[in-house]
């Protein structure tokens, strides 16, 4: 019947819908992957190159002091999926951001000097 084909069709935009968010999506702490951060840094790079903008990317760590050595390593990415949220609530609706590495964030900030990124990074701090 046209029902069932209509609820199969929705089903497999669902399924393609949730394969392709995998594909662009860190799983574990819900912001873009590293192979997205980077293609959107491309992107980026060419834009500013082009229409001699400006922007700034900021790399962020979380600091992984003698307490947090200690926890297990599920702990230890509790924390981090926790810090990326924290992170990913504080910055501007243009800038991305971005899960590079087990550790490390990557924020591009469109139209953004080098002063205000250093304002930017230093609230975060």
């Amino acid at each position: 019947s046209m029902d069932s084909k209509l609820a199969h069709s929705r089903s497999n935009d669902e399924d393609f819908t949730e394969i392709e968010r995998k594909a662009f999506i860190d799983e574990a702490s819900g912001l873009f992957n590293s192979r997205t951060i980077l293609a959107k840094l491309a992107v980026e790079m060419r834009r500013t190159a082009r229409y001699k903008h400006k922007f700034c990317l900021m790399a962020v760590e979380l600091d992984r002091g003698a307490q947090l050595l200690e926890l297990t390593e599920m702990a230890q990415e509790l924390a981090f999926v926790s810090f990326c949220k924290m992170v990913d609530r504080s910055i501007r609706e243009v800038d991305y951001i971005g899960r590079f590495d087990d550790r490390c964030l990557l924020i591009i900030c469109p139209e953004t000097s080098t002063n205000e990124a250093l304002m930017e990074a230093e609230r975060l701090r």
